[in-house]
């Protein structure tokens, strides 16, 4: 009928609406989600990056571990110096200065250790350690002076030593042991115990040095030939700890001997009364393998020698030893002897004593000796030169250096 809808349209109609519900409702699914996802970025904490080696390093320090006379400090950003304690805290750009008679042993966290000699100044260029990978950065400048240097065994692989003056940088990658030193005239002298390194100079040489080989840098920064150094001679007498008695001190002559080093030309010697020789009482060149020293005060001493060759280029020192020089003993008086006076007769001015007291003890009657028996018994004349009531005095000395003495009163007339 022309009035009536077509049920096949209707139903198409029908459809139509029920899937634009279904598309919108999806759509509308779809942006809560990506909605959801933003506030949560924006809100939810984010992990943080893993930081890299420079961002994982630590400023360390370092402290005194010796200090011996005039020793100072100044640090960062300061204009004083202050005097050096054993509860100074050392940490870059620090500045540390020895005067003459002086030195210093620094330490650091990894157990590196830095001897100032006398009349130096060094600067702290770097001190610091990566926690997560135990890698050590320790840089320091000689600007004059000398230093003796040992790293520490903990150091991780990637670790590094470095040591510099205005001409050269001498750098370490594992464990080493040397000794770095600044002429008055700019010169570098570097000598290398243990371990390896490489000193690059500021005229642009890289020069490989290995252990028990020195070089020379110029003061325009010109590196000389590589040599090698000789060895440390080995110390013969007085042996560590020795204790050496004279009965007097100040006349006798004490000789320290050691044997010959190969390579070595002439000796080094020095002596000091402490081991860290920051005030050596001698300090000389020994062509031979001896030297004589006379009139040791009574006390401690350390010794150590190096040895130098043709050329002057010295080697490390060996190991010190120590000596004391003492004198004998004063013997400690046991007890007092005994005394048995059986006869003390005088007539006119002769007096007979006699007696006895222990075998070998001495018996003097006024500051004479009498004759004494081996078992003890004596009996003797003594004559009293003065008139009068008088007073003698009995004086026994026992072997172990037991005293005893006695007063008696007499009468003499002739």
């Amino acid at each position: 009928m022309p009035g009536d809808a077509d049920p096949r349209s209707a139903g198409k109609d029908n459809m139509l609406s029920h899937r634009t519900i279904y598309v919108i409702t999806g759509l509308c699914l779809v942006a809560m989600a990506a909605g959801a996802f933003i506030y949560s970025r924006r809100i939810a904490p984010q992990p943080l990056p893993t930081p890299t080696v420079a961002e994982a390093e630590v400023s360390t320090t370092a402290r005194f571990t010796l200090l011996g006379g005039t020793v100072k400090v100044k640090a960062k950003n300061s204009l004083d110096w202050r005097d050096a304690t054993p509860e100074t805290v050392l940490a870059k750009d620090d500045l540390v200065r020895t005067g003459r008679d002086s030195a210093a042993e620094l330490t650091f966290v990894d157990g590196t250790v830095v001897h100032v000699r006398p009349d130096s100044l060094i600067t702290i260029e770097e001190s610091s350690e990566n926690p997560r990978t135990n890698e050590h950065k320790f840089v320091w400048k000689v600007s004059s002076g000398e230093v003796n240097y040992g790293s520490g065994a903990g150091t991780g692989p990637g670790s590094l030593t470095e040591v510099s003056t205005d001409t050269m940088r001498l750098r370490h990658s594992g464990p080493s042991a040397g000794a770095v030193r600044v002429a008055q005239s700019g010169e570098s002298d570097v000598r290398l115990f243990r371990g390896t390194g490489e000193v690059e100079t500021t005229g642009g040489q890289k020069v490989k040095v290995a252990a028990n080989q020195g070089v020379r840098v110029s003061a325009t920064g010109q590196a000389g030939t590589t040599v090698t150094l000789p060895g440390a001679p080995a110390l013969v007498a007085p042996v560590h700890d020795a204790n050496l008695v004279y009965v007097n001190p100040s006349v006798a002559t004490t000789t320290l001997s050691w044997k010959q080093a190969p390579g070595a030309q002439k000796y080094r010697v020095v002596v000091d009364v402490t081991p860290g020789f920051y005030r050596p009482m001698v300090d000389r060149l020994n062509e031979g393998t001896a030297v004589h020293l006379q009139g040791l005060d009574v006390g401690q001493y350390c010794w150590k020698v190096a040895a130098v060759d043709s050329a002057d280029a010295e080697g490390r020192f060996s190991d010190f030893a120590r000596f004391s020089v003492a004198r004998p003993p004063t013997p400690v008086a046991g007890a007092a002897p005994p005394l048995a006076v059986t006869a003390f007769d005088i007539r006119t001015n002769i007096l007979r004593i006699k007696g006895q007291t222990d075998p070998g003890a001495s018996v003097f009657v006024n500051g004479e000796a009498l004759t004494v028996h081996p078992d003890g018994t004596f009996n003797e004349f003594v004559t009293l030169e003065k008139l009068g009531p008088q007073e003698v005095k009995l004086r026994v000395v026992g072997t172990n250096g037991g005293v005893r003495e006695e007063t008696r009163s007499v009468v003499v007339a002739f």
